[in-house]
């Protein structure tokens, strides 16, 4: 065990320097550019992860434009996401339970995303509303099915992957 331990501990220090990422802010510059040009209490749709982790950070950890809600167009397919976020987005409307990209009919409180953005239009017409990182892969911006993927379970949709 303790040539093992050595064995890692000469690893770990011929390597350090090469490794190291402590003074990498890639992605801290990332969300600062996202959000650095957006108008006063923009609602910002977002999609990728690193996206949305890189705003989220610049939001809670640096304090940088907490006026800008962003909501995150893969996680709002889950029904916990508006159960759970719409306390923290008290600006947002969320038009039914969950965005369900598939359901061309409301389905146990599944709305598209072409009514998620009538609803936040309508309740506040002069807020802006911003896309960045892509539409859902299946839905174009008016509600229209790009792709269809199809899984039913008992004729309704079945849960997002």
């Amino acid at each position: 065990a303790t040539i093992a331990v050595a064995i890692i501990a000469i690893q770990v220090g011929r390597n350090w320097d090469e490794a190291d990422q402590s003074e990498n802010k890639a992605v801290e510059h990332y969300g600062h550019t996202v959000l650095a040009n957006l108008p006063n209490n923009t609602l910002l749709l977002v999609m990728g992860d690193i996206l949305h982790n890189s705003v989220r950070y610049m939001q809670v950890v640096e304090k940088f434009r907490t006026d800008v809600e962003m909501v995150d167009q893969a996680l709002m397919t889950w029904k916990w996401y508006k159960k759970t976020q719409s306390q923290h987005l008290p600006g947002v409307t969320f038009p039914g339970t969950y965005f369900h990209p598939f359901d061309r009919v409301r389905k146990d409180g599944s709305y598209a995303l072409k009514w998620f953005l009538e609803a936040n239009y309508k309740a506040n017409p002069e807020r802006p509303i911003f896309q960045c990182g892509g539409w859902m892969h299946t839905e174009d911006a008016n509600g229209n099915e790009i792709a269809k993927r199809g899984k039913t379970v008992n004729g309704d949709p079945a849960e997002p992957d």
